[in-house]
């Protein structure tokens, strides 16, 4: 699969390609990859959601890996997509900060 042509399209199928499944402790989500919105990237139970996130995955379709970085502040927590490897995301998409 190549990058999406448009943002349009990029939201589409991210859209599309992100599924949530399940009930109750069972309930699951895949999420689409944040490169190119392919179908797939990260599935994971959202009891396991932080672990999965930390722990990130590579796109068997772009190559490009990405996991989420947290921070907590004040008994909140936010967290961020950072790239691990891979091209550079589409020019239409924020930069995304790259680490090792």
């Amino acid at each position: 699969m190549s990058d999406p042509a448009t943002l349009e399209e990029y939201n589409r199928l991210a859209t599309e390609n992100s599924v949530i499944s399940g009930f109750g402790l069972e309930t699951s989500m895949t999420l689409a990859c944040p490169g190119c919105a392919a179908k797939g990237f990260l599935p994971y139970r959202i009891i396991d959601s932080e672990e999965a996130m930390k722990k990130g995955a590579v796109c068997k379709e772009c190559g490009r890996g990405f996991r989420m970085d947290f921070t907590y502040l004040d008994g909140g927590k936010q967290f961020e997509i950072v790239q691990t490897e891979g091209k550079d995301v589409p020019s239409y998409l924020p930069p995304i900060r790259r680490v090792p």
